[in-house]
């Protein structure tokens, strides 16, 4: 179960934004000893936040009643995220410093981060708490690390043809991302009304 970190973590950064695109700007500029601390910096503090948030909900697990008012928070912060993705003004690509000095604060201060990792704890919840003893949580954590890795290299190595492919349409991108988390929301909230 732990190998499944490395596709959600590949999946957290597939979707362009600041932090890739920092990425891809220092890598084509042949900065490559800024892009390892910031590389390392991002693997951090995504290990952080994965860390963080699962230990949180695994805790939060041994109180059902409890359980059940983070399973709604998370629900509702996944609705709100969507929503929020979704009705985002057009995003253009700015200035290159611009785009480093922003990818280096959202890196370390991530909205999205919390919401994300706390839907995918509730959504895997059975198989994340069953994996977490001394060394299951730490190892998810690193395999999530890898997936995020691979995707980082993804766009240092291949940016250029994945913008292309993205089309620089960072407004629909961010749409068909807003309207997914807001399905998963909806669903997720009906299941739970439905089980009562």
């Amino acid at each position: 179960m732990n190998i499944v970190g490395i596709p959600i973590g590949f999946y957290g950064y597939l979707f362009p934004g600041n932090i890739n695109l920092m990425v891809l700007e220092l890598y084509s500029t042949k900065r490559y000893l800024p892009l390892f601390f910031i590389t390392l910096l991002i693997l951090i503090f995504e290990s952080i936040y994965c860390f963080c948030t699962l230990y949180f909900l695994n805790q939060s697990a041994m109180q059902q009643a409890w359980f059940g008012y983070v399973e709604w928070g998370a629900y509702i912060l996944t609705l709100c995220m969507g929503l929020w993705m979704l009705l985002e003004k057009s995003t253009t690509i700015k200035g290159r410093q611009y785009n480093i000095h922003r990818g280096i604060i959202n890196t370390i201060i991530h909205p999205q981060q919390i919401p994300f990792w706390l839907l995918m704890g509730v959504l895997f919840h059975d198989s994340i708490h069953n994996m977490m003893d001394k060394w299951s949580l730490p190892l998810f954590v690193v395999y999530n690390a890898i997936g995020t890795a691979l995707v980082l290299a993804c766009y240092a190595f291949f940016g250029n043809k994945l913008m292309s492919f993205f089309n620089f349409k960072m407004k629909q991108i961010n749409q068909i991302a807003g309207v997914l988390f807001i399905i998963i929301s909806v669903v997720s909230i009906l299941g739970k009304i439905r089980n009562g």
